[in-house]
């Protein structure tokens, strides 16, 4: 969404790159998704709006990384706390990353695996403690296409005890990764709790807790 890409625009180091970046436009065309070339000091990173959903998530790292052949993909923005303790604002770093409503149990296959595919995708370690050195909480990320609402966060939680966060792309994000030979990780915000107690009802704004999800990417990437 536009605000989670722009805490990533708001990364670019003008003295470096010379130029400011605009959501109005876009470096490239990737299919249905737009891209910038954000650079950072020591780093450079192509920033890529996918739309929101698994498909989209998908379609735009497949294209992505076909153009650039990326080491790492992150998977940014916002997300829903799933997690008993995790609060609105923290920041979450997968440790892995898995589908929260695929079901070919009748099949042999784990609750959340793709037949065929992982149970879940593993983040490197490394980048997981440097994300955590910057100021995130490492767990699971689950990725499911239906919001996770108070009626339905116990099945969630039950099913997925380790889920610190859910949202509607990581896992589809990080199955193509593996695929095409990149690492991968979520950082994501916390904007909202699935089934908020009673004294964190008011939600934060999405582009406030990728701004902080932002800076913990921006300390990763740099090393």
């Amino acid at each position: 969404m536009d605000p989670e890409v722009q805490a990533l625009l708001d990364l670019q180091d003008v003295h470096c790159a010379g130029r400011s970046l605009s959501l109005a436009d876009p470096d490239l065309k990737l299919g249905p998704a737009d891209a910038w070339a954000v650079a950072l000091e020591g780093a450079s990173l192509l920033v890529v709006r996918t739309g929101i959903g698994l498909a989209n998530a998908a379609a735009a790292t497949a294209l992505a990384l076909n153009l650039t052949n990326a080491p790492l993909v992150i998977s940014s923005g916002s997300a829903g706390g799933l997690g008993k303790d995790v609060e609105v604002g923290d920041v979450i770093v997968s440790t892995f990353s898995r589908y929260g409503q695929v079901d070919a149990t009748a099949f042999g296959y784990e609750l959340g695996q793709v037949p065929g595919q992982p149970v879940k995708f593993a983040s490197p370690e490394d980048l997981v403690s440097r994300a955590e050195e910057a100021g995130a909480i490492a767990g699971q990320v689950i990725s499911n296409d239906v919001f996770v609402m108070s009626d339905t966060v116990e099945t969630f939680r039950e099913r997925f005890p380790k889920a610190l966060a859910t949202d509607m792309e990581t896992a589809a994000a990080a199955q193509i990764s593996q695929a095409m030979g990149a690492d991968f990780l979520a950082i994501r915000g916390i904007s909202d709790l699935c089934g908020p107690r009673a004294d964190q009802e008011n939600h934060r704004d999405a582009g406030v807790v990728s701004a902080a999800a932002a800076q913990v990417i921006a300390q990763v990437v740099a090393g």
